[in-house]
């Protein structure tokens, strides 16, 4: 499935225990993620690539084998600023794992190029109602990030 560019596949099963976690292989084309944060940990081991990382002060760039972990309600950004897809697995909540699941879009079904303003106001209207904090356009280019 995928979610604004980076496509995953679930390893393990989304259960509804509270206390539940998720884990999921990720393909992440050259592609930035926004400054934002949410309620759950997630813990990002590279197997392939680098990640330049925003821990919510600096960008660190991590490469295969290593891991970035990002704290519950920390603001953080990601991106892969290379020519090649990198390959990670993320664990997370179960609870953040069903928000993959319900913005998530099959490859098959999407049209070619970006995605269309129509998705990315779904996926923010989505991210809002989870209780997600999604960074302006301001707070963004203040870490380098421009839209």
């Amino acid at each position: 499935m995928d979610i604004l560019g980076p496509q995953i596949r679930f390893l393990t099963p989304l259960v509804d225990d509270p206390d539940g976690y998720c884990g999921t292989s990720s393909v992440v084309p050259p592609n930035v993620v926004p400054l934002h944060s949410h309620p759950e940990r997630e813990t990002l081991l590279i197997l392939s690539g680098a990640l330049d990382a925003f821990d919510g002060s600096t960008w660190r760039t991590y490469g295969a084998g290593e891991v970035f972990d990002v704290p519950s309600g920390a603001k953080h950004a990601l991106r892969n600023t290379s020519a090649a897809p990198m390959s990670i697995v993320l664990v997370t909540s179960a609870s953040m794992g069903r928000f993959f699941r319900f913005v998530g879009r099959r490859v098959a079904d999407l049209p070619p190029g970006p995605p269309t303003a129509e998705a990315m106001g779904t996926f923010t209207t989505a991210a809002l109602q989870h209780g997600y904090w999604l960074g302006s356009p301001a707070e963004n280019a203040e870490i380098g990030i421009s839209s």
